[in-house]
């Protein structure tokens, strides 16, 4: 009798500790899919941000590099002749 009474309390000890547990792994994965999820969202911000930055200094040295090629070609069509031809 005295084993079938321990038995019994065992059995229900272990049945309220799965109940106790269930919450707690539903938590526990809960809150490492959130982690994941805000891991995401702030590696995507990163990138977008870097691909932000990339893109304005290619547009930088873009913006550059036609300017130098703008001064390139006036100077090369500005007539510096004219003192060529005032020597004539």
């Amino acid at each position: 009798m005295k084993l079938r009474l321990v038995s019994l309390a065992a059995i229900a000890a272990l049945a309220a500790c799965q109940v106790k547990t269930e919450p707690t792994i539903e938590n526990q994965f809960k809150q490492t899919e959130n982690a994941i999820e805000n891991s995401a969202a702030a590696i995507e911000a990163s990138t977008e941000n870097a691909t932000r930055a990339a893109a304005n200094a290619l547009e930088a040295q873009a913006r550059e590099f036609e300017n130098r090629a703008d001064a390139v070609e006036r100077a090369a069509t500005t007539p510096s002749n004219a003192t060529g031809n005032s020597a004539k």
